[in-house]
């Protein structure tokens, strides 16, 4: 595992060009519903430059309430202790491979068995039944338990822990918490890292555009 603290936002996303991040890991195996896997070929390969969305809403809602939303997990959940947060200036990723890196939300500790984990925090708000549906049932919709998978990897977590809140009227707002183990998915995460490490050798490192997956 490898580790980097940045000091800047600049600093931060200058890292992360060129490298496939968790937010952007879904998009190659044609599971984000906001990116194509070409898209992200253009942006990795500098084709393309990414969308600044940092100041939408929903960006701006989801990065102040990330850090209440964490301490509201830890006084629900007093076993996990927060080891570190340190914003989003933190990097873990891949020794032998260290274009695929990601950066979790926070760092946990389960103080009884002393494992350590990543937690995620989402906003969403639901606006249509397909936004609805893919939260049903204890669900994770695919994006998100993609990035999930690649930061427990990266990070060398034992568990992952994410909390949403889901926000469907002015009256009605959910929070949930989904966790998953390290060694239960441990096919998932050698499949999703072996399709990045066939995406970067195949079509980045050989500049060569991907066929579009179609979601």
């Amino acid at each position: 595992m490898g580790k980097v603290i940045f000091n800047s936002k600049e600093d931060w996303l200058e890292f992360r060009k060129g490298k496939i991040t968790g937010t952007t890991a879904s998009a190659i195996i044609g599971k984000n519903p906001y990116l194509s896997n070409t898209e992200v070929w253009e942006i990795i390969t500098n084709r393309k430059e990414p969308k600044d969305i940092s100041e939408k809403p929903y960006v701006v809602k989801g990065k102040y309430a990330e850090e209440h939303i964490i301490r509201l997990f830890i006084l629900d959940h007093p076993t996990y202790q927060l080891e570190e947060k340190e914003a989003e200036f933190v990097v873990f990723y891949d020794d032998d491979n260290p274009y695929i890196m990601a950066t979790p939300d926070g760092i946990l500790k389960n103080i009884e068995t002393g494992e350590i984990g990543i937690i995620e925090i989402k906003t969403c708000d639901i606006l249509s039944s397909r936004q609805k549906e893919s939260w049903s049932n204890n669900n994770i919709p695919i994006n998100y338990y993609t990035q999930l998978i690649q930061e427990i990897y990266c990070s060398k977590a034992t568990f992952g822990i994410l909390v949403v809140e889901l926000h469907y009227s002015d009256d009605l707002t959910m929070r949930k918490t989904y966790i998953v183990y390290a060694n239960d998915i441990k096919e998932d995460i050698d499949w999703l890292i072996n399709e990045e490490k066939k995406f970067f050798q195949e079509y980045v490192s050989k500049q060569k555009r991907p066929p579009l997956i179609l979601s």
